[in-house]
């Protein structure tokens, strides 16, 4: 049996390095998808934001570490929220413990009013302030996730939060109410991260086990005729016997003849956020080993930055700092295709702001756009997103990984997925 895999990001490759007689089509040079490192002028980073190893599934972190083998280095997280001028200890409702009493405790006062047990509010934004009452979602909670999400909170639904955003334990808070320190998101707090190469140290180790890819082939028509899958790519034309799709759901019914218009029109309201990653490398002036600032604040475009530098030493040359900044936009917005050099100035701005860059000159800069980043789970998502995976089921075409199941999934989750695919289909 012969299966074609359609995208090489992580789960394609996983996918293609388990099975024997597979091709994997991608349509970028490079395999590997979010999961891909840039590495130039010394600087190494992720091109689509820091990708931390972490996990809950211990099997799956295992497996994660195993495929590193020697080229793991442990590291702590030194995650920040930046606050009227302040950095406070990420998650921002653990680290309100340093600020000042009379600011603390309105905070806390309105967490344990707060309603924490009853059937969860529909929107995200009545689900903040129902999980922790009106101080911390007014100043914090709701205006970052305005920000990354790119669209009102009360846009979103909140069916998707638990295990996704931190959720304080009454314990933690009280100790936060007396001024002590706390660890939430304990599973994060510690991490694992290539020393060598980035992420993309990761995805070239399922790269080396795949026995067939080929790059620079954008798909263009999917069709089975007389029980082959016949793939069309700006290159070529394959013949499969089974086909796993891990490319955007968007993209993939666009390649397919006939799809009926309920799910055209259905696969139009799922939304999806674009990314914009901002590199820049300078002199080191300021050592901190901070991994990573959130910033809520509507006048900074971008709303996360993180430090390389701070997950392996030889991701900078010696003596030097690199930023990288994330802006989530709509694909082909005006921030979109903002010209580079305001950008940067725009960067440039906040780091100087945020006290990390001072009167340095800009060694490095480097800009990268992903498409598809964020899944946007507003109220049409659920019922668009089951009739459009569900004319692909019927289709017998197996759906993989964050943009084809169209979820907003993690690394480790994405490889269990992958496993599970493997175990419930057979490709022999």
């Amino acid at each position: 049996m012969k299966v074609g895999i359609l995208g090489g990001g992580l789960c394609g490759l996983v996918a293609g390095s388990k099975i024997k007689n597979s091709v994997i089509l991608e349509a970028d040079s490079s395999p590997g998808g979010h999961c891909r490192s840039e590495i130039s002028d010394g600087y190494t980073y992720d091109i689509g934001g820091p990708h931390i190893i972490f996990s809950r599934n211990k099997k799956i972190l295992n497996y994660m570490k195993n495929a590193l083998g020697d080229y793991m280095n442990y590291g702590l997280r030194d995650n920040k929220c930046f606050y009227k001028g302040d950095f406070v200890n990420y998650p921002f409702e653990n680290g309100i413990y340093e600020l000042d009493p009379s600011v603390r405790l309105n905070f806390i006062k309105d967490f344990f009013n707060a309603d924490r047990i009853g059937h969860p509010k529909k929107n995200l934004n009545d689900w903040f302030y129902q999980r922790f009452g009106p101080s911390l979602s007014k100043e914090y909670l709701v205006p970052y996730n305005d920000k990354i999400w790119n669209i009102k909170s009360k846009n979103l639904t909140s069916d998707w939060v638990e295990g996704r955003i931190p959720m304080p334990s009454d314990e933690d808070m009280l100790k936060v109410a007396c001024g002590l320190s706390t660890v939430g998101y304990s599973h994060q707090a510690k991490f694992i991260y290539p020393k060598s190469g980035g992420i993309q140290r990761l995805t070239s180790y399922f790269l080396d086990k795949c026995r067939d890819i080929k790059l620079n082939e954008k798909i263009k028509k999917v069709q089975k005729v007389k029980g082959k899958w016949i793939v069309e790519t700006s290159k070529n034309s394959y013949e499969f016997d089974k086909l796993i799709s891990t490319i955007p759901i968007h993209d993939l019914l666009k390649c397919i003849d006939n799809v009926p218009k309920k799910v055209i029109s259905s696969a139009k309201k799922l939304k999806f956020n674009s990314l914009i990653n901002i590199a820049l490398g300078f002199k080191l002036s300021r050592k901190h080993t901070h991994t990573a600032v959130y910033i809520p604040n509507p006048e900074y475009l971008p709303h996360r930055i993180s430090f390389p530098r701070n997950f392996s030493s030889s991701n900078v040359p010696k003596g030097r700092e690199l930023v990288n900044l994330e802006i989530t936009t709509n694909f082909n917005d005006k921030i979109y295709n903002e010209d580079k050099n305001n950008l940067k100035d725009i960067s440039i701005k906040l780091l100087k702001d945020l006290g990390y860059i001072n009167k340095q000159k800009i060694e490095y800069f480097n800009i990268f756009k992903t498409k598809h980043a964020y899944v946007v789970r507003d109220k049409f998502y659920r019922e668009a997103l089951k009739m459009s995976l569900s004319f692909i089921k019927n289709k017998s075409i197996i759906s993989l990984g964050r943009n084809a199941e169209f979820e907003y999934i993690n690394m480790d989750e994405a490889i269990r997925r992958t496993f599970e695919v493997l175990k419930t289909h057979s490709f022999k």
